[in-house]
């Protein structure tokens, strides 16, 4: 497994780990919404995974 996906994964944790403190309070474009963020960022991280498997 790349290093930078790791780092990825972590920052991906991070975020999620903020709308999840944060879910319902608004922010300039919207609110946040941690079930909005786990998708994202479950989508985002299936598709990072396959290009890194597939090698690109």
């Amino acid at each position: 497994m790349n290093w930078w996906f790791i780092v990825y994964l972590c920052m991906n944790a991070i975020s999620i780990g903020m709308h999840l403190v944060k879910h319902g309070e608004p922010k300039e474009d919207g609110y946040y919404n941690f079930f909005g963020a786990l998708i994202g960022a479950g989508i985002g991280i299936t598709i990072v995974y396959m290009a890194i498997k597939t090698g690109l």
